[in-house]
């Protein structure tokens, strides 16, 4: 952020290369540079990771390289960390809620879950690309969209934790600055408000309805099948949580200078109607 700000498009690109060598899914950022037209950022990405690729391969050999790269794909295209709530990515969620309860990932209807997967990430894709390209024009005051494809780049990731939700932390730093100036919408604010208390409020339902033994009563008259489906989803507060994140930043990003613009026409008002008082106070004639 720093150095994009300061135009250093040969730092930031190099930074965000080495971000993707370490995680792999900061790659979706690219989506950023190319709705802001930032072509010399995501030049030097791209120049970044040829280059970290040839270190690589130097020290490490191509057999190794290429192991590594097929390892990894086939764990992130692999459905291993389906079952697991801490897994808040979309595809995830999406599959959980078609997951065959057992010790292996096996899934009832299997085409409709990969169409509403697919689906899925097309629109928040789709989402941030219209909100993005909205403003494109004009500088990215408080760093709205680019927060806005940091979570993005979670919610499309095919695996993601608990603790990527680090990267909403920009996003909430920037909503008080925002704040501070009056430039933010009240849904936006309310939004993140909501995603950082959603897992405490979950989780201390959850707990307490373990407590009293909820679902063993609740089983009986709803079956083993559906019980199990509200256990699990009594869990999915990581991403619901995420959820939320993302639309305070797709607000953040939509409404920007809204606020600010009521603010000047009521004061407009405030004024014309100061004046209007002032011409009745004065003598006829």
């Amino acid at each position: 952020m720093r150095c994009l700000e300061a135009e250093n498009e040969i730092i930031a690109g190099f930074c965000l290369a080495m971000a993707v060598m370490l995680r792999g899914y900061p790659l979706l950022a690219a989506g950023y540079l190319i709705c802001r037209r930032q072509w010399r950022v995501l030049f030097y990405l791209f120049v970044g990771l040829a280059i970290g690729g040839l270190i690589t391969l130097f020290f490490c050999g191509f057999g190794v390289l290429f192991s590594f790269l097929t390892d990894a794909m086939s764990f992130l295209t692999g459905d291993e960390m389906i079952p697991f709530p801490s897994n808040l990515a979309i595809y995830a969620f999406i599959s959980r809620q078609f997951w065959v309860f057992g010790n292996s990932p096996v899934f009832v209807f299997n085409g409709v879950r990969l169409v509403l997967v697919l689906t899925a990430q097309i629109a928040v894709l789709g989402a941030s690309v219209m909100a993005t390209v909205k403003n494109a024009s004009r500088l990215d005051r408080n760093w709205r969209a680019f927060c806005l494809w940091l979570i993005t780049a979670i919610v499309v990731s095919p695996i993601g934790y608990i603790q990527d939700m680090v990267l909403v932390i920009p996003l909430m730093i920037q909503l008080v600055i925002a704040a501070r100036s009056g430039d933010v919408s009240r849904r936006a604010i309310w939004l993140a408000i909501a995603s950082y208390l959603v897992p405490a409020v979950m989780g201390a339902v959850a707990v307490t309805l373990d407590h009293f033994g909820f679902l063993a009563h609740l089983t009986p008259i709803v079956g083993v099948g559906v019980s199990r489906r509200i256990w699990l989803l009594m869990r999915e507060f990581a991403f619901f949580s995420l959820t939320l994140a993302y639309l305070s930043a797709y607000f953040f990003t939509i409404d920007e200078g809204h606020n600010l613009e009521q603010a000047n026409e009521g004061e407009n008002r405030k004024d014309y109607s100061h004046t209007l008082t002032q011409s009745e106070a004065l003598p006829l004639g």
